[in-house]
């Protein structure tokens, strides 16, 4: 429980020197602290498909001992960028190269396909299209490398877990969903599975929902370098792709505006925006937005977009790598298909120069403070960006290549930042009454930046260099962990739980965290900054995407990276109450999985027979959508699409689905005083029925 004494107020009396658990071990190079730094030799980049497939098994079960050897992410490194190995090479042999050597991998696995043997074990004598076949194989694959790069034993994968929910922690429909399909637009009428991909392991930002009106949703999500956008009726499961747009990357994050109008995808060092016109379904660029790199190992990334009323406005938050979080504004798709129409450039359009104009300004805060909260931002040619990824159209340009191309023909731009934090950044949320900016990254710490005092920072310095930087007025909430942490992972003494993703609930009241290294989420209440809640379990894998549920304050999604479910837990209920799950439709069985992966250890032989099928789904973002008096959750994965049904409010046709004893027997208790008294009925019974629907939440109170 985080008290008064915890909470660290910011002051200007002194420069911090920042040590301890306000720090992120190793180089801000990457969006976290990665395991994987092994080289693999290009040579193998050409090597057969067998080759492939015999090499990069065998690695995931022989890599256990490099890793325990690996002191890329000793916790005692200073945070400070690695001068010594400060060039390009550095990046392009290490990391980057593994990269490129998985997306080969990807790339060709649909060779395994052209052999019958192969495909009759699958799929038997009936097998679906090869389109279904690869996108079935491309989900497995993605298990095994997520497995592979979060140092995750695949037999512990491999086991089913027992779904145990609380009684009454939340009321939902208790399906397993219902997978979203659509049509290919030919007259056979035949359906294909919506699945997503990812970039990185820590990645779970690919998928947006919004329900416009009432009526459809419309659907946003990212697939091997294209951006999609569905719609789907609430009352139906077949969607109708309505656009699509090739990014040439697979993003770290995309969003939406309020309205839809725009849409915005980060990447390594750069943040496309599009313009989404629905009469016409047209989905068009219209800027591409480039990070400056202040070192040469650096690669700032934008690793999380969104959109919120801040300072008085909607406005775009893009938080970065290098420790910034830029602001920029969102101008409507008229003004922007205006300057298009005109030949000009659209970006000058939504660059923020007065986010700091306004009435928590105070008169004591120097031009320089405010000049330091301004930052470069190069506007790249859409046409060069566009020519460049149709010149590989078989993988994605790597970090550098990036890099060299939007380097080309920029013009300088200038923008407002909340910054510069002193850890490598992940995410960054604006409360809904825009009163906070929630800020996580590579770090225990948690800063909460109360909006109307975020100029009134103070200088810190790294511990090793020196060297100063502004940092925001700041509020301070710390993840737990420490030694029980270090005991749980086991290879490390000292171990510090980071955050990838954070969100709040509609209220503004609660604050909630996702760790993937700590396998949990935290749960903050606004009144008082304390811990109310961890939602921590015993075999729980790293959580990335969360979210609360729409109209309930108190209930929150989140995912593990895989899983067979997703998780809903009631901040305020009880621990063997506080937790249910949606059960996610499944489009490979148990059987058929073996057999996948038994094919793939007949290729090559590099994967032990014994270790059973990994189970699950690599699940790459939640969304929630309301509509009428439906809400509905739509789960992103690179095997599906699927949706579930949230119940709010109760009704006779929806009792069953009400677990908690206490909340049917005060109910019965309510009918059968209804029929015996006098008082009782003349209650119409509409609105009997009215007030028992009320009085069915908040859930915890029945719990």
């Amino acid at each position: 429980m985080a008290d008064e004494e915890e909470i660290e107020v910011l002051s200007e009396e002194e420069i911090e020197v920042l040590s301890g658990s306000e720090e992120a071990s190793g180089p801000i190079v990457t969006r976290s602290a990665t395991q994987n730094t092994r080289q693999t030799p290009s040579q193998q980049v050409q090597d057969a498909v067998s080759e492939f497939v015999a090499g990069f098994m065998g690695d995931m079960l022989s890599y256990e001992e490099e890793d325990a050897e690996d002191t890329g992410t000793e916790e005692d490194e200073d945070l400070v960028w690695d001068e010594e190995n400060d060039s390009d090479d550095s990046f392009l042999y290490s990391e980057e190269e593994e990269w490129a050597w998985w997306a080969e991998l990807e790339g060709d696995l649909s060779t395994v396909l052209q052999t019958p043997a192969v495909v009759e074990r699958v799929w038997g004598s009936n097998p679906p299209s090869f389109e279904e076949q690869q996108e079935e194989v491309y989900a497995y694959y993605t298990l095994l490398k997520q497995a592979h790069q979060t140092d995750e034993s695949l037999s512990e994968r491999g086991t089913s877990k027992r779904l145990l929910g609380g009684d009454s922690c939340c009321v939902l429909d208790s399906g397993k969903g219902e997978a979203i399909v659509f049509g290919d637009g030919d007259a056979s009428g035949t359906t294909r599975h919506i699945n997503s991909s990812y970039d990185h392991c820590q990645v779970a930002d690919s998928i947006i929902c919004n329900c416009y009106d009432g009526v459809n949703d419309e659907i946003v999500v990212v697939k091997k370098r294209m951006m999609h956008l569905y719609t789907v009726s609430r009352t139906s499961t077949v969607a109708r792709k309505d656009a699509d747009v090739y990014l040439g990357i697979n993003p770290y994050t995309i969003a939406r505006s309020a309205n839809g109008e725009c849409i915005v995808v980060g990447g390594d060092l750069h943040a496309m925006l599009f313009h989404y016109n629905r009469e016409k379904r047209e989905l068009k660029y219209s800027s591409i937005l480039v990070f400056q790199r202040n070192q040469a190992s650096e690669f700032p990334m934008a690793n999380y977009a969104t959109f919120g009323k801040v300072g008085g406005k909607e406005r775009l938050l893009l938080t970065n790598q290098n420790g910034n979080i830029y602001i920029f504004e969102v101008p409507s798709r008229g003004e922007i298909e205006e300057r298009q129409a005109q030949g000009e450039d659209p970006s000058p359009l939504f660059m923020c120069t007065t986010f700091y104009d306004n009435v928590w300004n105070p008169p004591q805060i120097s031009n320089s403070r405010l000049e330091s909260q301004v930052m470069t931002v190069g506007s790249s040619s859409v046409q060069s960006w566009i020519q460049t990824v149709n010149s590989s159209p078989n993988r994605a340009p790597n970090a550098f290549e990036v890099y060299v191309s939007l380097s080309s023909a920029q013009k300088e731009l200038r923008t407002n930042v909340v910054g510069k934090f002193p850890i490598a950044l992940n995410c960054a949320v604006p409360s809904a009454d825009s009163k906070w900016l929630a800020v996580v990254g590579d770090s225990q710490m948690v800063f909460v930046c109360p909006l109307d005092k975020i100029i009134q920072g103070h200088i810190m310095k790294y511990k090793a260099t020196s060297t100063e930087v502004y940092m925001p007025y700041v509020v301070r909430l710390k993840l737990p962990g420490g030694k029980a942490l270090a005991h749980k992972l086991q290879h490390r003494p000292v171990a510090r739980p980071y955050s990838q993703y954070c969100v709040w609930n509609d209220s503004s009241t609660l604050l909630a965290a996702s760790s993937d290294n700590g396998n949990y989420v935290a749960v903050w209440s606004s009144s008082n900054w304390s811990l109310v809640k961890v939602f921590e379990y015993k075999k729980q894998g790293p959580c990335l995407s969360l979210r609360f549920v729409d109209g309930l304050d108190s209930s929150l999604l989140w995912a593990e990276d895989i899983s067979e479910s997703v998780s809903v837990g009631n901040v305020y209920c009880p621990k063997k109450k506080d937790r249910t799950f949606l059960k996610l439709p499944d489009r490979m069985d148990r059987r058929k999985r073996k057999r996948l992966s038994q094919a793939f250890n007949n290729f090559g032989g590099g994967m032990t027979k014994d270790i059973p099928p990994i189970l699950g789904q690599r699940i790459t973002g939640i969304g929630c959508t309301t509509g009428g008096n439906r809400t509905y959750v739509y789960t992103a994965s690179t095997s599906q699409l699927s949706r579930h049904e949230v119940l709010r409010s109760w009704s006779p046709e929806t009792h069953s689905k009400f677990t908690s004893k206490k909340f049917k027997k005060a109910l019965l208790q309510v009918l059968l005083g209804a029929r015996s008294s006098a008082t009782l009925r003349l209650l119409p019974e509409p609105v009997l029925l009215k007030i028992l629907s009320l009085a069915a939440f908040p859930a915890e109170a029945w719990a």
